[in-house]
Parts: C-alpha cells; sequence; structure tokens
C-alpha cells in the first residue's frame, strides 16, 4: 500500500465514493455513491483512472491535507479556492503534486461539493461490491477524519488521460419526468412543474427539502403504502412541502412521488448551496431514456 495524503482538515463531511453499491436496495441498503457522479467520473479521468475508482467527496470545502508521496491529482465539483504550497492551481486539471506539498480545498465560490482523486483510487473497504460510504450504518467505504492517512488502492490506471476537462455547469432548471402517482395528482403535478423552489438548510446526502409554496395533497393519499424508492425520486410531504431523495435515502416510502430528476441533472442539482433557487422542467420518458443512455455512455 502506498501512503498519499495525511489528513490535516476534513472539513465539514468527507467520505470515500464510486457509484455506489447496486442491488442491495431489497435488503434496506441505500445505494449511497457520489452525489455528483459528472464530477466523481472527471475527477478519475484526469488522472487515468476509470470512472468510477474510489475518490474523496468533500462537503462544504475547508479540507487540507499533506501529500505523502509525488502522485498525480484532480479536483473536480464546486467553484472552489484551490492551492498547493499556498499557490493558487486549477481545478478540473491534472496536478502533479510533491511529496510534502500541503494541498487546501477552501472558498466555495459556487457549488457544495468537490472531489479529489489520486491515481489509483483511494483505499477504503470494500462492502457488497463498492467503495461507498454509508456513514449513518458504518458500511463500507471511509469517513475520513482529522489524523487519517490515506492510501492510494493501486487500481489499474493509465498514463495517458486528459489534462484538462470542462468545469461543472451551473444549472438552475432541471428535466424531471412524473412521478409514480402522477396520475391521481394530476392537478398538483402541473402546480409543481410551475413552481419556483428554493433549497432549505435541511439538506444532506439523504435528500434535499424544497421552500416554495405547500401544494394542497389529498388526505386518503398524503400517507400511502410504502413502496420503493430511489434517488432523483421527488417526494411530497404530509405538508406539502417536496424532497428531493439522494444516494443516501431510504429504500422505501410512504410519500407519494410527483416527479423524478433524471441523470445527469441530479449531479447538478446536488451543487446547489441553501437558498438557492430552482425550477423543474417536464420532460416525457422516451426523451429521458435518450438523455440518460447518452449520459452514462459519456462517462467512460
Amino acid at each position: 500500500m502506498n501512503e498519499v495524503a495525511s489528513i490535516i482538515n476534513p472539513g465539514l463531511l468527507c467520505t470515500v465514493q464510486d457509484f455506489g453499491r447496486k442491488g442491495y436496495r431489497k435488503y434496506g441498503i441505500p445505494s449511497s455513491g457520489a452525489m455528483d457522479i459528472v464530477s466523481l467520473a472527471n475527477c478519475n479521468k484526469l488522472v487515468g483512472n476509470s470512472a468510477n475508482y474510489p475518490a474523496l467527496e468533500i462537503i462544504g470545502g475547508n479540507f487540507a491535507a499533506r501529500i505523502l508521496q509525488d502522485t498525480e491529482l484532480a479536483v473536480t465539483g464546486a467553484d472552489s479556492e484551490i492551492t498547493i504550497d499556498g499557490e493558487k492551481t486549477e481545478a478540473n486539471r491534472t496536478i502533479r503534486a510533491k511529496e510534502g506539498s500541503l494541498l487546501r480545498i477552501r472558498y466555495l465560490r459556487s457549488g457544495m461539493i468537490n472531489y479529489l482523486s489520486c491515481k489509483g483510487g483511494f483505499l477504503a473497504e470494500n462492502a457488497l461490491g463498492s467503495f461507498s460510504t454509508y456513514a449513518a450504518a458504518d458500511i463500507g467505504g471511509k469517513k475520513v477524519k482529522q489524523g487519517d492517512t490515506l492510501y492510494s488502492a493501486s487500481l489499474k490506471s493509465s498514463e495517458e488521460h486528459p489534462e484538462a476537462l470542462s468545469s461543472l455547469q451551473h444549472v438552475s432548471e432541471f428535466r424531471a419526468i412524473k412521478g409514480l402517482q402522477h396520475d391521481i395528482l394530476a392537478d398538483l403535478v402541473a402546480e409543481f412543474f410551475q413552481q419556483t423552489y428554493t433549497v432549505s438548510t435541511l439538506a444532506n446526502r439523504m435528500g434535499y427539502r424544497l421552500e416554495g409554496k405547500p401544494l394542497r395533497i389529498p388526505l386518503e393519499i398524503a400517507n400511502i403504502i410504502s413502496f420503493p424508492v430511489v434517488p432523483g425520486m421527488i417526494q411530497l410531504l404530509p405538508d406539502g412541502k417536496a424532497v428531493v431523495l439522494f444516494p443516501d435515502c431510504q429504500t422505501t416510502g410512504g410519500y407519494p412521488i410527483v416527479a423524478m430528476v433524471i441523470q445527469p441533472d441530479a449531479s447538478y442539482l446536488s451543487q446547489l448551496s441553501p437558498g438557492e433557487q430552482l425550477k423543474f422542467r417536464m420532460i416525457d420518458e422516451e426523451e429521458s431514456f435518450k438523455i440518460i443512455r447518452d449520459f452514462y455512455l459519456s462517462l467512460f
């Protein structure tokens, strides 16, 4: 195992994430994985890794680490101030860091989440086929703490890779398809897509609660029999407020689903800060299939 970095400050929340674990939601285990898989994939590409290799997901900035060997790194995601030994460096580019150098990620200008990759990926616990961290139940991955030493997973990587990629898009309108209960929520669905919402302070890896005019949910469907839910779904709570589900969300729920955000838009939505406004635009399922297919083909 090769030592890569010693953590001086992990920031608000720092975990190891990949694309998440598949096939275990039926057992009540969330998929977890990166909130913004676009930025994770780009971060890995910049150091020659496969798109889904384990990287650090850093929420809220204020991250610092001492680099313990000469290595290639990359930082993507939120628009942040990034420095190596006090000298500013750019995101979305390959960083050739020297042993002993000090990496800092701070001063978020826009966005909430950064990704830090190293060549070969970061070593963490592989649980149920994924390196992703589900911190609430201590499943897999690694929740990074001050004083931790991080190692390379030494997974296969390429010496040929892009040196720079486009920066994260800032989006305020997000594409979504109708939710599971759209047939009995027809009037509410129309109202939902007309509204402008604000991301509340009640936002974490499970979901983002949205502030806006409450939707009047018929009493008979405010609480329904629980059914499977997945990230991207937008629940309507009994108080009429909406919640967008994210990778650490529960596996079943009993609240009606008014819509579902598609990828890549869910990645962009995850980067919104509390207080930012957003709207949703309805697209049909046929269009969503094409967008999602092309999106995942572009990741690899």
